[in-house]
């Protein structure tokens, strides 16, 4: 793995890694349903796969996914199983939980962010299809998904096309039809 390949998987190493130790303390105490260890679990799978996989965008979208829906789910689960009166340790499992879930926007956006980068969407800080950030995207196209197909116009990661040339024609390139060329050649037979 070179240099560069390193650089770009370091923000993916350090939510994988902080996400492991807080997931970690927060099972110490057994007071989370075993659903907060299943999507979690699935999610470092996710990390894993997208870490592995450098070109396949799916695992790491995936990753993106879980993660923002695990802020729902966390939120229910800490809301409904905390009870002040536990073991002592619960004091400290309830503090990592609590980080988990105020860390996982901002791995969130990490994680959107080596998403666009492998992607190759760099004017853009959303998710595909959905709108962008980008403000030369905000007049482009007309109606609801715009006449580029995406809601705020352009492709992928790009904002409209803009005509530098200030001429709004076709240039016109004369082909010739097979029937002519056909006539040509039984002329010198």
């Amino acid at each position: 793995m070179d240099a560069l390949q390193a650089m770009n998987e370091a923000p993916l190493k350090a939510v994988f890694l902080g996400h492991f130790m807080l997931i970690s303390w927060c099972l110490v105490g057994s007071w989370l349903p075993n659903s907060f260890l299943f999507y979690n679990t699935f999610f470092m799978i996710c990390l894993l796969w997208s870490m592995h996989a450098r070109d396949n965008h799916e695992p790491l979208l995936l990753a993106i996914l879980i993660n923002i829906l695990s802020i729902v789910i966390d939120a229910i689960s800490i809301g409904i199983y905390y009870e002040p009166n536990h073991a002592p340790w619960f004091g400290f499992s309830l503090f990592m939980a609590i980080t988990n879930l105020l860390l996982r926007p901002i791995t969130s956006l990490v994680m959107l962010r080596v998403f666009n980068e492998r992607s190759g969407r760099y004017s853009t800080f959303g998710f595909p299809g959905l709108g962008s950030v980008n403000p030369s995207a905000a007049n482009a196209g007309s109606g609801v998904f715009g006449s580029t197909g995406g809601i705020g116009g352009g492709g992928p990661g790009r904002g409209s096309y803009e005509n530098i040339d200030g001429q709004n024609r076709v240039p016109h390139q004369s082909v010739p039809s097979p029937i002519h060329d056909v006539e040509a050649n039984n002329q010198y037979k």
